[in-house]
């Protein structure tokens, strides 16, 4: 297209020049005419064509490495609390240094919440693994990410379980295990299902649902409360390591909440 435009300027000043050839500029002046009739005209035709200018840019960017570090205070429930409080912390930092003169580094506690790493003090009382997933996620959507290195000891009591949410996770996820890896027996409630809305008097169904680990053959027993006020009991007996639904009976008296336990 330029070449064509470069043409037809050079066509145009060819014919103003035999057409003025009478008048008399001198060499040099005519020179500059004609160079000046070829550009502008070339330029008016190429305008005229509407061109459409593409300019590529391509960037290196560095794979990113996030450490995601456990800061509840189960890791140190174990009997190398001393270790984790005072070597494990030096390694850890000597860990950070080298990555980082390699990698770029990106770093999160988690526990009660998801935040910048600051101080490893496992202080947090809770811990919520699928809410650090959701939040990689969501953060570092379409970017660069190496890998996910996770430290923790996978005990988590809030949030979802952390297999299901991060079955799409678009990261490769390595765990480093802390604290103690004996699996002791456990009973959680997981969820408490109830109507939203319920009118006052009402009965309503309660569904509550209870994870049990290592208590086969053990029994408990499950209460339903309402201020204090005991409304249903219900022995459980946990046959293996599953979750059971169980269904309870509701009434309404007042405004306020019940509590499973």
């Amino acid at each position: 297209m330029l070449a064509l435009s470069l043409l037809a300027g050079l066509a145009a000043a060819t014919v103003l020049y035999f057409r003025n050839k009478k008048q008399h500029y001198g060499k040099a002046l005519t020179i500059i005419l004609f160079a000046l009739r070829t550009l502008i005209v070339g330029l008016v035709v190429l305008l005229l064509f509407n061109p459409l200018i593409r300019q590529k840019f391509s960037s290196v960017e560095t794979p990113t490495i996030i450490l995601a570090h456990d800061n509840s205070s189960s890791v140190v429930l174990c009997k190398d609390s001393v270790f984790y409080k005072n070597d494990y912390q030096t390694q850890f930092e000597q860990f950070r240094k080298d990555l980082n003169a390699d990698f770029q580094v990106d770093e999160y506690l988690f526990g009660e919440e998801v935040r910048d790493f600051e101080q490893l003090d496992f202080s947090d009382q809770l811990t919520d693994l699928s809410s650090l997933i959701k939040t990689l996620d969501r953060r570092y959507y379409k970017r660069n990410v190496g890998a996910v290195v996770l430290f923790t000891d996978g005990i988590y009591n809030r949030g979802f379980e952390p297999e299901l949410v991060a079955e799409n996770f678009p990261f490769p996820i390595h765990t480093v295990v802390l604290g103690d890896t004996v699996s002791y027996p456990d009973l959680a409630i997981r969820n408490v299902h109830y109507n939203k809305l319920v009118s006052l008097g009402a009965t309503f169904p309660v569904r509550v649902t209870v994870a049990a680990r290592d208590l086969a053959g053990h029994k408990a027993q499950l209460t339903l409360k309402e201020s204090g006020r005991i409304i249903e009991k219900r022995d459980i007996e946990s046959h293996q390591e599953r979750r059971d639904g169980h269904r309870h009976r509701g009434e309404r008296h007042r405004r306020g909440g019940a509590t499973a336990q």
